[in-house]
């Protein structure tokens, strides 16, 4: 039986997550893939949550954008470089 999640409801304490394991493999991959060495790049995240992997985009010059299906998640999408916007829906 599938488990569910909802993500409203734990919108709060998602990112919780990153700072108590490290993803930095990660990271570091996802940035190699989009954009290596050549940053003019644009990313769209389908499912981007509250925008913890866009966030790795910041200053690079690669135009980013999320969408999610929780409002609640997508609210808390905020990139203080401004490379993105957030309203429901959409980071």
């Amino acid at each position: 039986m599938a488990r569910s999640v909802d993500y409203d409801h734990v919108a709060k304490t998602y990112d919780r997550r990153y700072q108590e394991n490290n993803y930095s493999g990660v990271e570091a991959a996802l940035i190699a893939f989009v954009g290596g060495e050549h940053f003019d790049q644009r990313v769209l995240e389908v499912g981007c949550g509250t925008g913890h992997w866009l966030r790795s985009f910041g200053g690079t010059g690669i135009r980013v954008a999320g969408l999610d299906a929780s409002g609640s998640d997508a609210g808390l999408c905020e990139d203080p470089s401004a490379e993105s916007r957030s309203r429901a829906g959409v980071c």
